[in-house]
């Protein structure tokens, strides 16, 4: 409590010299000050905090604070005539450094659709590793599991929030720029760290130190230094929530300004290399000293911790309960797939299109849709209605569930081998509404069928 009160102070204290600052030079040197001071206060109390305490401190309050010092130097962008709610986006919602984007208003493009679908397949992908690797935990050892306990974070993280949250603004008509811009494309480091990757950081430590290092020091020393600088911020996010592991870091970070260096100006010396090639070097560099970057007293105070516990939670339950909850949101999924097929006739001009055809056609395609309709209304209310029978095994329930699992599988088969993507209207909210439409089609398959061979085995 103490520390959150601190950093309140800090924060208030933050906003009001910006608001009051105007960008003069004094009040951008005192905001980077207090930055400084608070991250020396973190220090202090660094014993008295749990692990998980000084990582939330670290990351997203040195975060939050340091948004508004970058903005302070950067752009000269402040409060003064800025609607509230992006204010409020810009502060504690968006990662990134700048809020002009967020300032304007587009229409959504084509695009942004496929760009939702990357960030909710890598969210959703994230999320199943996480299970899976709590539920493995006990028959993994410590160092196996705290390698593979990184990769679920950065499924969620930065190939999924990182990805959901621009299409989602830029669907609300706030064109939102990208924050990772397709890094595991990159055919050089200085591609993929100056670039591609983390662009938000990439932002600031241009504001904050490429830029005035370059001016005095030239541009070798100044990538050297900005690499120094992300390690000192890396060790603040890793090493000191950890209590350990000091300057490891640091060190990955200097390996990869040496590396860079090599590549030379443009990545002139990896011109003639081909292209995959490229890319196994840039692979290499990443991923091989990655156990400097994540380092031991990292994974063992905070990773593998997490998976642990995780377990154990997950494992107080049974798999009676975990098929009680996922029948009963079986159920009410039936109810979601209703309500989207209730907008079809209306999205996909039926009303017009149906006129095509003779009007005993247009009649059975009506009498289709509404017996079709009334059959998955019909499938919600049985599995909410007799959830008890089908987890006791009653042969007649666990006959209508074998029907609800083999009707939605079916339709997964008939949107993969019948139905085209090119079949789907243009549009990026018809994009977003086949891949949430799939993957609960697909959760629903998995329910009714997981059921039946959990009842086989057991």
């Amino acid at each position: 409590m103490s520390v959150f009160c601190s950093f309140l102070g800090f924060y208030l204290l933050v906003s009001l010299i910006e608001w009051k600052g105007k960008h003069h030079r004094f009040s951008r040197r005192l905001l980077s000050f207090l930055v400084c001071l608070w991250i020396l206060t973190l220090f202090s109390v660094a014993h008295e905090l749990p692990p998980s305490s000084r990582l939330f401190a670290s990351c997203v309050g040195t975060l939050w604070l340091l948004k508004i010092v970058v903005r302070s130097w950067g752009a000269g962008e402040s409060l003064h005539g800025t609607n509230l709610w992006i204010e409020l986006l810009y502060r504690f919602v968006w990662p990134g450094m700048s809020m002009g984007a967020l300032k304007r208003r587009s229409k959504p493009l084509k695009g942004d659709g496929d760009l939702f679908v990357r960030g909710y397949i890598s969210f959703l992908l994230g999320l199943l590793v996480l299970i899976a690797l709590s539920l493995l935990s006990p028959y993994l050892g410590d160092l196996t599991l705290g390698l593979l306990g990184i990769l679920p974070f950065f499924l969620l993280l930065h190939f999924g929030y990182a990805l959901l949250l621009p299409a989602v603004l830029r669907l609300l008509h706030v064109p939102a720029p990208l924050l990772f811009e397709s890094p595991l494309t990159s055919l050089s480091l200085h591609e993929f760290w100056s670039i591609r990757w983390n662009k938000p950081f990439v932002e600031m430590n241009r504001v904050l130190f490429f830029r005035p290092a370059s001016q005095r020091l030239g541009r070798d020393r100044a990538i050297l230094l900005t690499f120094f600088a992300s390690g000192l911020f890396h060790e603040l996010g890793i090493s000191y929530p950890a209590g350990g592991g000091w300057g490891l870091p640091t060190l990955y970070f200097l390996l990869h300004a040496g590396l860079v260096a090599f590549e030379g100006p443009k990545s002139r010396r990896l011109q003639s290399w081909p292209k995959s090639l490229r890319r196994i070097w840039v692979y290499a560099a990443l991923l091989l000293p990655l156990p400097l970057l994540f380092h031991c007293p990292f994974r063992s105070t905070l990773v593998i911790p997490f998976f642990r516990q995780a377990g154990e939670l997950l494992r107080l339950h049974s798999v009676e309960d975990y098929f009680s909850w996922l029948l009963f949101l079986a159920g009410l999924g039936h109810f979601l797939v209703l309500l989207a097929g209730i907008q079809v006739p209306f999205r996909l001009d039926w009303k017009n299109d149906l006129k095509k055809l003779n009007p005993f056609n247009e009649k059975i395609m009506w009498n289709y849709g509404l017996f079709i309709f009334l059959i998955i209304a019909a499938f919600g209310a049985e599995t909410l209605l007799f959830q008890k029978d089908m987890l006791a095994g009653i042969p007649s329930a666990l006959g209508m569930a074998a029907l609800i699992g083999f009707f939605w599988l079916l339709r997964i088969l008939v949107d993969c081998f019948y139905f085209s993507h090119s079949d789907w209207p243009e549009g990026p909210e018809f994009i977003i509404g086949h891949a949430l439409l799939n993957s609960l089609f697909l959760f629903l398959t998995s329910t009714f069928l997981g059921l039946l061979l959990w009842h086989w085995f057991s």
